[in-house]
């Protein structure tokens, strides 16, 4: 959060874009449930902060689509509210 805040104020530029790409990639690493879910938090954040109740850039709704294949409850509901937009 402390980048998006540092990005929105202009102090620096080009990095949430490479940071929500980082967590998804770390999603798909074999985690345990609780480290997936908290990456997954971080997305939804990023996402509710970055996009607002626009909808979320396609290179990046088919990778969040594809995690949703997960056999963990809570990541997946959270992963459906990004894709939602909730």
């Amino acid at each position: 959060m402390f980048l998006y805040e540092l990005e929105l104020n202009n102090i620096i530029n080009n990095k949430i874009e490479p940071m929500i790409s980082t967590l998804i990639n770390t999603i798909n690493n074999k985690l345990t449930e609780d480290e997936i879910y908290k990456c997954v938090m971080c997305l939804y954040t990023l996402c509710n902060k970055m996009y607002g109740d626009n909808q979320i850039p396609s290179k990046y709704l088919s990778d969040i689509k594809q995690l949703t294949n997960t056999k963990y409850m809570k990541v997946k509901f959270k992963l459906l509210d990004i894709i939602e937009r909730r």
